[in-house]
């Protein structure tokens, strides 16, 4: 089970990268939206099906898309809930673990 939770942890960590990535790409690549680099297509690829259902409920009329952020609150919640003393790090105690 640890290594199976192990690999889940590392998708999960990866995920909320690849949204963060594609969010700093896009502000900083919105002048060039004739180009669309590859590596940008790649992380809408994989961010879309988390990005777009949350767009529909979150209302976009705001100065900035606040979506991934939720995206990734979302994702390091669940990463919390489904490996909760960090699998990544095996024997490393973290301090929010530790008993006074």
């Amino acid at each position: 089970m640890g290594m199976l939770l192990g690999i889940v942890d590392v998708l999960l960590m990866l995920l909320w990268l690849a949204v963060l990535a594609r969010t700093f790409l896009d502000w900083l690549l919105t002048n060039h939206e004739h180009e669309n680099p590859p590596l940008v297509r790649a992380l809408h690829w994989i961010t879309n099906p988390i990005l777009n259902p949350l767009r529909r409920v979150i209302p976009q009329d705001m100065l900035f898309d606040i979506t991934p952020w939720v995206a990734v609150a979302i994702i390091i919640v669940i990463q919390q809930i489904l490996v909760p003393d960090g699998t990544l790090v095996p024997g490393y105690e973290y301090p929010w673990n530790r008993e006074p």
